[in-house]
């Protein structure tokens, strides 16, 4: 008895079949590598600051810290908050928000000028964008530009000091503006 004709299946369209299985994994591939090149090219893009509002903004190098070269603050904390994006590699930074309690520049907000800066000052209030450290509600930050040091006084008494400071790249400022983290 042949297994062919007794469920009408012959040679001419198990070939057919298979062949349309081939092309449609084909296919299926094709699409796949497609969205794959596409993403890349997203996250390139995206990496490289591509998506910075800022058009036309002075990209500095994180030692250039144009303006407040010879910055001296202290402010108490008001919030901080982490960014969370382990992708881009901005797992360490974040942005600390102080309440200005004496400082030798009283304005100072480089947003229409650059892509990339450490701070914003303005109306009392500073936002830092930097590693917030173990910072919390209510501890004391004091700040030295020129010495390139951020010394942190705990609310339990205890000090700390981070002596590297450096500004973030633009791809950073462009993702805490796109997720709404500058309150200023």
């Amino acid at each position: 008895m042949n297994l062919y004709k007794k469920k009408n299946i012959n040679k001419k369209n198990i070939n057919s079949i298979k062949e349309n299985h081939f092309t449609n994994s084909k296919s299926i591939f094709e699409e796949m590598r497609l969205f794959a090149l596409i993403v890349l090219l997203a996250s390139i893009l995206h990496s490289c600051g591509f998506c910075n509002r800022s058009e036309g903004a002075e990209r500095v190098d994180e030692n250039n810290f144009k303006g407040i070269e010879n910055l001296h603050l202290i402010g108490v904390v008001t919030s901080v908050q982490k960014v969370q994006n382990k992708f881009e590699g901005y797992h360490g930074k974040g942005v600390i928000r102080l309440d200005l309690i004496t400082s030798n520049v009283i304005e100072y907000d480089p947003r229409e000028v650059q892509a990339n800066y450490y701070c914003v000052i303005k109306d009392g209030k500073v936002e830092i964008f930097e590693e917030p450290a173990r910072l919390r509600k209510g501890d004391t930050v004091k700040l030295d530009v020129r010495k390139r040091e951020m010394t942190y006084i705990y609310l339990n008494g205890k000090i700390g000091v981070r002596d590297d400071i450096w500004i973030s790249s633009p791809s950073f400022f462009c993702y805490i503006k796109e997720k709404g983290y500058e309150q200023l």
